[in-house]
């Protein structure tokens, strides 16, 4: 016996009998694999596909090939099956309200969370209905450090992600006990709440001794902070105070007086120009999400926030409700500060990335904040235009970086003119010809470029390299529904038809 065919007597070990076969070549039966008597390779597994995920991430064929790759790796071990591919979502924004409560930015991206969350399942269409704890805070940034060690805009947003993580002192039924849903609250000896007394009887059975202790729910103590939250409504109904600031309301205006005991009410309604003291007054507005659309086409987050720019622009006005175009960014409130290339701090990427429109040079320049210093400013947009030719989100964040550049002051009031007008385009890969031998990454980037060169047009989809198809001569589409909004403005049933017709698919859905 060769050297070759006691080897492969040991890789076969355990197996069934085998023979051996003319021309060198070795027959393994009950296993239905034939394997060369001369192996390049002492590593030799058959082709069964039994998969095997490695703790690299990767998928094996059998166990055979796991045990191979661990000649380079040592470590790697394994558990039987296929390793579960990456859940890869777009990023169009069409929210749904999962069994869980919590708002996910489409469909997608809740199945994705079902690996976590296994009884996970869509409750309804649209964002999930705000919870009657929700809180309503100042935008005053005062930075503080919570107990779970996280950076929180002020104390009154703290509070209430604290408050929001606290288990309700209500105490649910049990399973196996039948009650109706009536509310009639009762407080139990054991200093719970109990949704009505049958629910406290039902207890009953954990806890003998239970018995109703008073009607209604149980008194809470009153919780000591240091410095009491002041939460206010939303309602818009500005007030002038005598520091030459206007308020949203009156009862912003008494919050703000535990910083300034002197500060009253100097008139209803927004503070007049020529009683302002400051170059640039605060505006304080709620966090809630109402979106309107301004004359000068940019949305603001609620009316107020509208309001308070028009301090820079007095003929600016409500166009619309709503956003002014489904571009607009929707960023979340997380706070995971990230330092930009301009020098200001956002509160996450996604903010930045929104602000990136107005300035396509801006990125991240490393992530945190941008200075642990004591220049510490509010949110408050109003922005100004500094001599090097940077805008800053208000004269305090420029007074900030002068700290930098001495030479750095105020050139005007309002954003910097830029040489060219700003053309905010998707990340999009569907490339163009243009008529100037350029192939443009979308449709969009060749419109942006006509700006400075009207005689550029499109001239056919796909790179400049393949010749365009003449696709009207011979167009033939399936029947399959998938609305596509064209260019023109049309509803077409597939891409095939809007192509068909001689327009650029603008996004998926109708017009």
């Amino acid at each position: 016996q060769t050297t070759e065919v006691i080897q492969l007597k040991k890789a076969v070990k355990n197996k069934k009998e085998f023979k051996m076969i003319k021309y060198g070549i070795l027959l393994v039966i009950g296993t239905y694999v034939c394997v060369a008597s001369a192996l390049p390779s002492p590593c030799t597994c058959t082709r069964n596909y039994l998969p095997v995920c490695g703790s690299d991430g990767k998928t094996y064929s059998n166990e055979c090939m796991l045990n191979c790759a661990r000649l380079d790796n040592r470590d790697l071990t394994g558990v039987p099956g296929k390793c579960q591919e990456p859940c890869v979502c777009t990023f169009i924004y069409k929210p749904v309200c999962g069994s869980d409560g919590e708002t996910y930015s489409n469909e997608c991206v809740l199945r994705c969370k079902v690996a976590e969350k296994p009884n996970l399942t869509v409750k309804h269409d649209g964002e999930c209905k705000r919870s009657k704890r929700s809180c309503i805070c100042p935008a005053i940034y005062k930075p503080v450090t919570g107990p779970d060690d996280k950076v929180y805009s002020n104390e009154c947003h703290m509070n209430c992600a604290l408050d929001s993580k606290k288990p309700t002192d209500t105490v649910p039924v049990s399973a196996g006990c039948a009650c109706t849903f009536n509310y009639s609250p009762v407080c139990g000896t054991d200093g719970k709440t109990y949704p009505n007394e049958c629910a406290l009887n039902c207890e009953t059975a954990n806890n003998p001794s239970l018995a109703v202790a008073s009607q209604g729910e149980c008194k809470k103590e009153e919780v000591k902070v240091a410095t009491p939250s002041c939460i206010c409504t939303d309602d818009y109904t500005p007030v002038c105070g005598t520091d030459g600031k206007t308020y949203p309301n009156e009862c912003s205006l008494n919050c703000e007086t535990a910083n300034n005991p002197s500060l009253a009410v100097a008139s209803q309604g927004g503070c007049k120009k020529e009683e302002v003291k400051v170059a640039t007054p605060s505006c304080i507005c709620t966090e809630d999400y109402a979106p309107v659309c301004g004359t000068d086409g940019n949305t603001y987050s609620n009316e107020c926030r509208l309001n308070c720019a028009t301090v820079n622009d007095p003929t600016l006005a409500v166009d619309r409700q709503g956003k002014c175009e489904d571009t607009d960014c929707i960023c979340t409130t997380d706070y995971s500060p990230v330092c930009g290339t301009d020098g200001n701090t956002y509160s996450n990427e996604c903010r930045l990335n929104c602000a990136s429109t107005n300035d396509p040079t801006l990125a991240v320049d490393r992530q945190g904040r941008c200075e642990d210093s004591d220049c510490i400013c509010t949110a408050i947009y109003a922005p100004v235009c500094g001599t090097d030719g940077k805008t800053y989100s208000n004269e305090c964040q420029l007074n900030c970086a002068s700290a930098k550049d001495p030479s750095l002051a105020v050139k005007h009031q309002g954003q910097c003119k830029s040489a060219a007008p700003v053309c905010p385009c998707t990340k999009e890969l569907r490339e163009t010809c243009g008529t100037d031998g350029v192939t443009y990454a979308n449709p969009c980037l060749l419109k942006c470029a006509a700006r400075s060169n009207s005689k550029i047009q499109v001239d056919h989809e796909g790179p400049c390299d393949v010749p365009a198809r003449n696709t009207r001569d011979s167009c033939t589409c399936t029947r399959e529904l998938l609305q596509v909004c064209g260019d023109n403005g049309k509803t077409y049933n597939n891409p095939c038809l809007a192509e068909c017709a001689g327009t650029t698919v603008r996004r998926y859905g109708s017009c």
